[in-house]
């Protein structure tokens, strides 16, 4: 849940709140969601157009793992076929693509806009062990759709190592192999706080 207090954007989801943004102008012309997601994005180095699928899907497993490292948007991510997806981070990918596109003040607006260091080196960290435990033959959406995947049914569907692996390896065979790397990542995410 999003709020605007004072001009200070801040984000709450559970006991925890997360102060994103601080001050801003009068108007706005992007929903501070887009914009969160945005930074984040780009913290991430996560870039494309997220309304095509293959990057759809890159930008779901860095948002979900942004919010397992402590840099949580409150979206609600559910098992569907081949892996998770939160239908309302879908539509708000597309809207802020879309108002990027078609807004010339909603570009120029993002440039004076920044995390909160602690935010920003949590992400940093993660952007870090995924490019550093990415196997070569695995494109980079291959590589976090596996470890967002690993992680969601791990700690979410309280699914044991092997049984994530196993049903991973049925849904989605082309990732088959890679589980030592990705182990390797989750296992040095920094805790969520």
């Amino acid at each position: 849940m999003w709020r605007n207090l004072d001009k200070t954007i801040i984000h709450c989801y559970g006991s925890q709140t997360l102060m994103l943004f601080f001050t801003f102008g009068q108007e706005e012309s992007m929903e501070s969601t887009h914009i969160a997601l945005y930074l984040i994005l780009q913290r991430l180095s996560l870039r494309g157009d997220p309304c095509r699928y293959q990057n759809r899907r890159l930008v779901q497993n860095g948002i979900y793992l942004a919010g397992e490292v402590g840099v949580d948007l409150g979206y609600h991510f559910a098992w569907c076929g081949a892996g998770f997806d939160s239908s309302q981070l879908s539509q708000d990918m597309c809207d802020m693509a879309r108002q990027l596109r078609t807004d010339p003040d909603a570009q120029a607006s993002l440039s004076q806009r920044m995390l909160p260091s602690n935010s920003g080196i949590r992400l940093i960290t993660l952007r870090q062990l995924m490019q550093r435990f990415r196997p070569a033959e695995l494109t980079r959406g291959e590589w976090w759709h596996l470890v967002g995947n690993m992680h969601f049914l791990m700690h979410r569907s309280g699914l044991s190592r092997h049984k994530a692996r196993s049903l991973l390896y049925k849904k989605l065979p082309e990732l088959h192999g890679h589980e030592g790397p990705a182990w390797n990542v989750l296992q040095q995410l920094p805790a969520r706080q």
